[in-house]
């Protein structure tokens, strides 16, 4: 069992500041799933800019009475670290294979706001009602994580919770710069799975448009799960998934690195997400004709 507390995404503390005022709330949380799982070991992964918080963690384990059970292991702070294979690699010197999921390779991961849920489930009864996230970028006065109940419109926050820089912001973030999804406005919903809210400012994005392939290869060398984003975009394009499948499509972790690194602008994550949804919306058809056949 592993505990995701890798926060590797820029602008997002919350898991950081979560570690450090809730450490009793997430070992208690770490018991009760290595329980469910028959008692496995757990290990809580930290990038190492993030030492500082390992003695109030020994501390927390100590309280329980976990020290048997729990330990805190140091990774490399790099991005993306904290993608669940990357993470199994580092810690268990696994490697999940192509398709697989690292409870194939025998390893089960949780993030530090699930095992918080968990423990208020169990000692408290209470549902996952409500959400700490981070608001950051430069365009706020004051970054700061907050929680909020989920289905709280961003929106609303605004100027009561947090305050923006007036006439900075130029793009909306739900999650980070990254990872994150680029939004409209800020009419939109808190969801259980919302690390964040960027609002970056014109020097903190890239604003251009899309440019032609130049074949450069420099997404290549980017991509921390050895992928061809070059030709898993080509097949994209050309509407072959089938052939986007056997690049790697599937195993695309959606980091951004290739898009950070590409001259010609091309937004190949966006791409990948969208052949992605092509690809699932086909499996489902081909269950459903399936079941059909079936009956």
């Amino acid at each position: 069992m592993l505990l995701n507390a890798a926060e590797c995404e820029p602008y997002l503390t919350v898991d950081e500041r979560t570690l450090q005022e809730n450490p009793d709330k997430i070992i208690d949380g770490l018991k009760i799933v290595c329980h469910i799982l028959g008692g496995c070991p757990a290990i809580i992964v930290l990038e190492n800019n993030k030492e500082y918080i390992v003695p109030e963690l020994n501390k927390a384990i100590q309280n329980a009475g976990a020290q048997k059970q729990i330990a805190v292991s140091l990774v490399k702070t790099k991005y993306p670290q904290g993608c669940e294979k990357n993470i199994v690699d580092a810690v268990l010197k696994v490697h999940v294979p192509a398709g697989k999921l690292p409870a194939d390779a025998g390893a089960v991961i949780c993030n530090v706001g699930t095992v918080c849920a968990i423990s208020d489930a169990f000692r408290l009864g209470m549902p996952l009602i409500d959400r700490a996230l981070t608001i950051s970028g430069g365009a706020v006065e004051k970054p700061c994580n907050i929680r909020v109940p989920v289905g709280t419109l961003v929106g609303d926050l605004i100027p009561d919770v947090f305050k923006l820089k007036e006439g900075q912001t130029a793009k909306i973030v739900s999650g980070g710069p990254m990872m994150g999804f680029a939004m409209t406005n800020a009419q939109f919903p808190i969801a259980k799975g919302t690390s964040g809210v960027t609002f970056l400012t014109k020097n903190e994005t890239y604003l251009v448009d899309e440019s032609q392939c130049i074949s450069c290869g420099k997404c290549i060398n980017a991509c921390p799960m050895n992928l061809s984003p070059v030709l898993m975009v080509r097949e994209i394009k050309a509407e072959h998934l089938e052939k986007a499948k056997k690049f790697g499509l599937m195993d695309c972790i959606e980091c951004g690195c290739c898009s950070y690194m590409c001259p010609a602008n091309v937004r190949l994550v966006q791409h990948f997400r969208l052949g992605k949804m092509q690809v699932r919306a086909l499996m489902a058809l081909e269950k459903a004709k399936a079941a059909g056949g079936a009956k």
